[in-house]
């Protein structure tokens, strides 16, 4: 094999070496934002069951306070 062609296949080698260690560091940024994405999800679901757990508690509360204030007139 000749030097040049050696030198060419190195440069190439270097090349792809830096674009996968590019292409790494991207998917490493993508995989934390996901994380960070999915994290904001189970917050946002638990406020939601946080809140209709309490609408219902309030339903069912509507008939005894009614019930209350007829007592009360």
């Amino acid at each position: 094999m000749s030097e040049w062609v050696r030198s060419e296949l190195e440069g190439e080698l270097a090349r792809s070496r830096a674009e996968v260690e590019r292409l790494r560091g991207l998917l490493v940024e993508q995989e934390a934002e996901l994380g960070r994405a999915r994290g904001r999800v189970e917050e946002l679901e638990d406020r939601i069951n946080r809140m209709l757990g309490m609408a219902v508690r309030l339903r069912r509360l509507g008939p005894a306070l009614r019930r209350v204030r007829r007592l009360r007139a």
